[in-house]
């Protein structure tokens, strides 16, 4: 199952997802990009799962499941975005 942008976040309401939210509503209506929105649980398997093209992602320094995964989407040639709040 491949899609254009996986968002991989902790909750779905708070800071976290107030930052992300906007970009991925934005880039689904302006570029109608496919994207799946999914929990960090699990994440390293959601990125082979999704293979997605870009990963957006908040607070990497966070904690280290977030930072895992985003040397595993580096080493897969997947693009991140990480937003700070």
């Amino acid at each position: 199952m491949n899609c254009d942008i996986l968002s991989l976040e902790w909750v779905s309401e708070g800071r976290d997802i107030h930052i992300v939210e906007p970009v991925l509503c934005y880039l689904e209506s302006k570029y109608n990009f496919s994207v799946v929105r999914d929990s960090i649980w699990y994440g390293e398997f959601k990125l082979m799962k999704y293979r997605p093209k870009m990963l957006i992602i908040s607070n990497t320094i966070g904690a280290s499941n977030n930072f895992n995964i985003v040397k595993l989407a580096d080493k897969l040639g997947i693009i991140t975005v990480e937003l700070v709040s």
